[in-house]
């Protein structure tokens, strides 16, 4: 029981449970057209293909709506252990009502689209898009309800004793005399910090914020690529969020609190590798046979005006990994504030002495970023170049590989392909991690703003 509880033990434990889900997003891999003795996985091809009895269909549909709503619950659930499921702000309603509500819709859509295809044919068109369109027009509502609102916290000011109410016509000195008495007792023995108001999430403030624009996003890219693929983005996000608590771990280890806002190349590194796993263990290949068209025509006829939203539908399909994994990018800079003490419990050494000041700041969490503002935005910055940098080094390494092999037999077949797929993914992942940055220095913004109105005994 002993060993069982002993940091080294838990940490092997977190590297082994890492490693076994990205070996089991391999059984998600699509075979290219040499790789002439590759099996192709059932779960690559769509539920209405599957020509097996209802009982394999049946299990393969009721595991993907296992796994899409596992994504929502398990969101859902962070924010509430966090407390930022309390209150009425448009992200807290989103995060309460939208994500369950998308996971039901995508569970519906899958259903639909397995009906007979002489049943198919006898609806209307609009009921054959209407499902994808109301998970399009959720999402929608949830981006815009963290950028207007983008706070996910609750205040609660204690109310003070209510005034004695007097009857006319009776003297009643007594109960004015032990009013004034509780009144004076209550000020002078009640602390500041007693009085002070009471907020919940404000210790997950920058996560929760940036979460709900993940956890809704998730369930969109799952629609996207198909139910045969939702186990594997389930495994892809938990092999995230165990990593960010591996790095968060090692950093609260190494460093002290007001040290921490920073991100090393390694851990950058690391999740760029994760990130490109992700986008073979969701179903593609760098070979344009194996790019699923049939996204484009998700939730639509076909009937389009233009190419442009054809063409964003296939790129959120073919780089979903990157979309998520360059979303949450800034977690590897937030999280260790709040998160990462699961080693420590266990008695993971640290290189720095505890005090009671790094004792105090690990309580405020992620509210502690406030004192460091400049830092913070200079740190932020520092790992969006990192990012891009490591993106850069991997379209650089395609591109030399693909001038190296110019005169190679399979140029056109693997190496010029791969140089395309990686520009195309070089630039998705450089604009969404702008756009990450730029919603934490929102959500940063947002909360100096409430922090002044608070100080001025203004409720923001």
């Amino acid at each position: 029981m002993r060993v069982c509880t002993h940091y080294k033990f838990g940490f092997f434990g977190m590297c082994l449970c890492l490693s076994i889900l990205l070996r089991l997003g391999h059984n998600f891999w699509r075979c290219r057209e040499e790789q002439w003795t590759c099996e192709l996985s059932s779960l690559v091809q769509p539920l209405s293909a599957i020509t097996d009895s209802n009982i394999h269909k049946n299990l393969r549909y009721f595991t993907a709506v296992t796994c899409v709503c596992a994504v929502a619950f398990l969101f859902r659930s962070w924010f509430k252990h966090f407390g930022n499921l309390n209150g009425f702000r448009l992200g807290i309603i989103s995060t309460r009502y939208f994500l369950p509500t998308m996971s039901v819709l995508v569970s519906l859509h899958w259903a639909f689209i397995c009906l007979p295809q002489r049943v198919l044919d006898k609806l209307p068109g609009w009921q054959h898009v209407l499902l994808p369109l109301l998970v399009y027009g959720l999402f929608l509502g949830c981006v815009l309800a963290v950028v207007v609102d983008p706070l996910c916290i609750f205040m609660v000011v204690k109310q003070e004793r209510a005034a004695l109410q007097l009857e006319k016509g009776k003297i009643q000195i007594p109960q004015v005399y032990n009013h004034l008495k509780l009144q004076w007792h209550e000020h002078f023995q009640q602390s500041t910090a007693d009085r002070n108001p009471l907020v919940y999430g404000l210790a997950t403030v920058y996560s929760s914020s940036l979460l709900v624009l993940l956890g809704s996003a998730s369930i969109v890219l799952i629609m996207l690529l198909g139910d045969g693929f939702a186990c594997s983005c389930l495994l892809l996000l938990a092999a995230m969020f165990l990593y960010l608590e591996l790095d968060a771990s090692l950093k609260n280890a190494e460093y002290e609190v007001s040290d921490q806002l920073h991100t090393s190349w390694w851990s950058v590194i690391v999740w760029q590798l994760i990130s490109t796993h992700g986008f073979y263990t969701t179903g593609h290949q760098t070979t344009f046979p194996t790019i699923n068209w049939e996204a484009a025509f998700t939730g639509y006829h076909g009937d389009y005006a233009s190419n442009v939203v054809p063409a964003v539908l296939l790129v959120l399909n073919t780089y979903a990994s990157q979309v998520l994994f360059s979303l949450a990018t800034p977690l590897l800079l937030i999280w260790p504030f709040s998160q990462g003490r699961f080693l420590a419990w266990l008695g993971f050494p640290s290189k720095h002495k505890m005090k009671e000041s790094d004792v105090a700041a690990q309580k405020r969490g992620e509210f502690i970023i406030q004192d460091y503002s400049e830092e913070f935005i200079f740190a932020l910055s520092q790992l969006y170049m990192k990012a891009t940098t490591v993106q850069a080094v991997k379209l650089l390494a395609s591109m030399a590989a693909a001038g190296l092999h110019r005169r190679h037999l399979m140029v056109w077949k693997v190496f010029a392909p791969k140089f395309i797929f990686e520009g195309v993914g070089f630039v998705v992942g450089s604009i969404v991690l702008l756009i990450a940055c730029a919603y934490v220095v929102r959500v940063h913004t947002s909360l100096n703003k409430w922090v002044k109105n608070l100080s001025n005994n203004e409720i923001g």
